[in-house]
């Protein structure tokens, strides 16, 4: 099985722990509208610091919208130039999971 995975690289001239923190916001944002149970169990993320990438599965409602959400906030927060997404496919088996803070 695949999944839809989208991985942001974030432009070395950003500092990640910004980027990091607009995620977390995202997904309170998330938490605020469908609770905090439904988004740990939806929501499934990774964060790459050393090659400076975070992939968010969006296989799920909730993690297709947190996608979206976190686009918005880098978009407004930094700018076009700060970072780069694409979706890729990914095996089931080799995807990562993240934790709500």
């Amino acid at each position: 099985m695949t999944t839809n995975i989208y991985r942001f690289e974030i432009d070395k001239g950003v500092l990640l722990e910004d980027v990091q923190e607009s995620l977390q916001l995202a997904i309170v944002a998330l938490q605020g509208i469908y609770g905090d149970a439904r988004v740990r169990v939806d929501a499934t993320w990774h964060v790459d610091e050393s090659r400076r990438l975070i992939t968010i599965d969006s296989s799920t409602d909730i993690g297709s919208i947190l996608v979206c959400i976190f686009t918005e906030f880098l978009l407004r927060e930094f700018g076009d130039d700060a970072f780069d997404v694409r979706r890729i496919q990914q095996s089931a088996s080799k995807q990562a999971k993240g934790k709500a803070a």
